[in-house]
């Protein structure tokens, strides 16, 4: 409070009206805006995955008959896998003939002893994965093929690496992480709800 000593009543009444104002003004909250938040590459990456999640499953109509969307399908299903490290995309089909994947399965499977003589199957996750995305990989070929063109593209393949067996040319030419995504887009492709499963798909 001023000092009020010396003033006429209306110039006292006047400091006394000034500083209820400047008291009133001191009690009204001041709202901050809050500052902006910058989005990371991380979170525009979650945000584009999300909208592919919802667009993925609008694709879904409840409407549409199971028997007859069931007979007008094929098991032939393509799709393109990015390799950021090429800045090219492969192409890989769906695993569509079970013997041929059973076959696949068989090749990876080792027998295993214990020390009292027990035996037990168990097989090989990462050369099955390997096999995979060998013989399930189209563009490029890695495999050898009925298909002229697909042929022509392993044989290139093979004339600049100096190996002919498809695992080997995987291993050769692509890194283990580049492999392992792969051989989940072609097991995704193939029906499965995480391309992970590759081992629990085979029956081990």
């Amino acid at each position: 409070m001023a000092d009020l000593d010396g003033l006429t009543v209306s110039e006292a009444l006047k400091v006394m009206d000034d500083e209820a104002v400047d008291d009133a003004a001191g009690e009204i909250p001041v709202r901050r805006s809050a500052a902006p938040q910058i989005e990371t590459e991380e979170d525009l990456s979650e945000d584009e995955e999300r909208v592919a999640d919802v667009r993925e499953t609008l694709r879904i109509d409840a409407s549409v008959d199971p028997l007859a969307a069931l007979l007008d399908s094929t098991k032939r299903v393509y799709d393109y896998v990015p390799i950021p490290r090429l800045g090219a995309q492969f192409q890989v089909r769906a695993i569509e003939d079970e013997q041929a994947y059973r076959s696949l399965v068989e090749r990876c499977t080792e027998v295993k002893r214990s020390r009292r003589g027990q035996s037990r199957e168990k097989i090989n996750g990462p050369r099955l994965t390997k096999l995979i995305v060998a013989y399930y990989t189209v563009d490029p070929a890695f495999a050898p093929s009925s298909d002229a063109e697909v042929q022509a593209r392993y044989e290139k393949l093979v004339a600049q690496s100096g190996v002919r067996e498809p695992e080997d040319l995987v291993s050769k030419w692509l890194l283990i992480g580049e492999v392992e995504k792969l051989g989940d887009a072609i097991m995704t492709l193939s029906g499965f709800d995480d391309g992970d499963l590759l081992v629990e798909a085979a029956g081990n």
